[in-house]
């Protein structure tokens, strides 16, 4: 780890959840973002 100092601040030693993902839609198509959920069910 980069920063050890920091893990006791973490929750489930990730700073990010890995279940949740953020975009803005201007960002993307409506396809991509069709696709997008489509493909998280899948898993």
């Amino acid at each position: 780890m980069k920063h050890p100092e920091i893990k006791r601040y973490l929750w489930g030693g990730n700073l990010w959840n890995p279940s949740y993902f953020v975009a803005t839609v201007s960002e993307n198509t409506e396809e991509q973002i069709r696709n997008y959920i489509q493909n998280q069910q899948v898993k």
